[in-house]
């Protein structure tokens, strides 16, 4: 599809597969008035088997995500791909996943399925049982009315940042964590300033490596 002077966009089936992919445009290219184009630069236009625009790209595998959780009320709508924590959603061997410790709260207020809604605490862990290895867990934090600083957020115990966020906006942030005793734990936990909550609207868990 031309979309202007010198500008064209291609579609193509879905690819799956990692690796280098070959585009080749030409030869026997014409502009829209019917004019033979020159597709290799050598400016010699419409050259029988030469003129031709070649190139190359690679698809690179994403990560591979084994839990999506969005966090609320036991009633707040939950985002498609998801699962509901609440601020009840405790840890059983049944379901795998939950709260552990501290005292955790839900609020829903307005905006997208995962924004609007979220937990909070003075000071709480969540995990997931999980086979040993290393993760990425991207954790979306934010509120739509008050503005959160000073929040400690913490993976296998050990402090990964600490988070500030204004009102009415969110920040996504992503980090490596190191599993070793079969339960990935995140934390997250109020250490000062102004406001005297921690919240989480959102956990996204990837696996990176897989160890025995």
């Amino acid at each position: 599809v031309q979309n202007g002077p010198g500008e064209f966009s291609i579609t193509f089936d879905t690819q799956n597969e990692s690796g280098t992919y070959r585009v080749v445009f030409g030869p026997d290219l014409t502009d829209l008035a019917g004019n033979v184009m020159n597709q290799d630069g050598d400016a010699t236009s419409g050259e029988a088997s030469e003129d031709a625009f070649d190139s190359t790209f690679t698809l690179v595998a994403g990560p591979t995500y084994i839990a999506h959780y969005d966090f609320g009320t036991s009633l707040s709508p939950v985002e498609d791909g998801y699962t509901r924590v609440a601020g009840n959603t405790r840890y059983s061997e049944a379901s795998g996943f939950g709260w552990i410790s501290g005292s955790v709260y839900a609020v829903n207020r307005a905006g997208t399925n995962l924004n609007r809604d979220l937990n909070y605490t003075a000071d709480a862990v969540f995990a997931m049982d999980v086979e040993n290895g290393v993760y990425d867990i991207t954790v979306t934090q934010g509120e739509y009315l008050i503005g959160h600083d000073l929040m400690g957020v913490y993976g296998e115990g050990v402090q990964l940042d600490v988070v500030s966020v204004p009102a009415f906006q969110y920040v996504v942030n992503t980090y490596s964590v190191t599993v070793t005793d079969g339960q990935l734990s995140v934390g997250i936990k109020d250490l000062g300033g102004s406001n005297p909550w921690a919240v989480i609207n959102a956990l996204d868990i990837a696996i990176v490596e897989l160890t025995e």
